[in-house]
């Protein structure tokens, strides 16, 4: 069982992004805000899901909607360093 290493997350939220397969998860990350769908990235590259990962950053409207996680007051260091790591894994 997955534990948020962002420490955003809650027991159950890490249980839904460890066990729902990219196409569930594509929609919810889509209809949140933008901070808590990088955070999402985030907890998946984290914990090392990268297949997971992968399907998710392929879609160009989630990673459009994540780049403006910056618009979040609650935006701190950790969110750009993760999303620093998540675009180079882009390249």
């Amino acid at each position: 069982m997955w534990t948020s290493l962002t420490s955003t997350f809650d027991l159950e939220t890490m249980q839904y992004l460890e066990t729902k397969p990219a196409a569930e998860l594509l929609p919810m990350m889509l209809g949140s805000d933008p901070l808590v769908a990088l955070r999402c990235l985030a907890e998946l590259m984290l914990n090392g899901a990268y297949p997971k990962l992968r399907q998710l950053m392929a879609n160009t409207q989630l990673r459009e909607h994540c780049a403006l996680f910056e618009q979040n007051p609650s935006t701190d260091a950790r969110d750009r360093q993760h999303a620093t790591l998540l675009m180079q894994r882009l390249v």
